[in-house]
């Protein structure tokens, strides 16, 4: 039959959905300051007091080639997570070792993450409030663009290029 359930309890401010390697599926709330875990599916149990990731401001997320899980961060800059699925249901903080976080001291200069893209030689592409920005080679490449592309829309295009749009003015 054709119906729609439940997964389970999750927030009312779910941003974003990702699944992994290991089949889990992830999800960001936002209704409660921020919170990234996974959803309670067979195999694969969570409870919605015991998140894996607590921190204000998560908003989108992506899980790489290789598997890890990135974040986005309303703030400024982006947490990975090299290996989600070594994390159960632990709760981890901003300051936590297996958060690795990318700002402006690494090159991230984008302000406020909101769009992730993987393209298909593996570079991890963010569209932020002042740009783009590239992460390739443990190295974030800023791309410039002008100041009236925000709230970008990333998608990548068949011959590896990537597309750009904005909801806020016509480029």
């Amino acid at each position: 039959s054709k119906a729609f359930e439940l997964a389970g309890p999750v927030g009312r401010g779910v941003t974003t959905l990702a699944q992994a390697k290991d089949g889990r599926v992830w999800f960001a709330d936002d209704s409660k300051g921020g919170e990234v875990r996974p959803v309670p599916t067979v195999g694969h149990s969570s409870s919605a007091e015991d998140p894996a990731v607590v921190e204000d401001g998560l908003f989108e997320l992506l899980i790489d080639r290789e598997g890890a899980l990135w974040i986005t961060r309303y703030d400024s800059g982006l947490v990975r997570i090299r290996y989600p699925e070594k994390l159960g249901n632990r709760k981890l903080g901003p300051h936590d070792t297996d958060l690795e976080t990318f700002n402006q001291r690494d090159g991230f200069s984008g302000g406020f993450a909101y769009k992730l893209l993987e393209d298909h030689e593996g570079n991890i592409w963010v569209g932020c409030a002042k740009g783009l920005i590239q992460f390739r080679h443990n190295q974030v490449v800023p791309v410039s663009l002008p100041d009236r592309y925000q709230k970008l829309v990333l998608l990548a295009g068949a011959d590896g290029e990537i597309l750009i749009g904005t909801i806020n003015s016509k480029p």
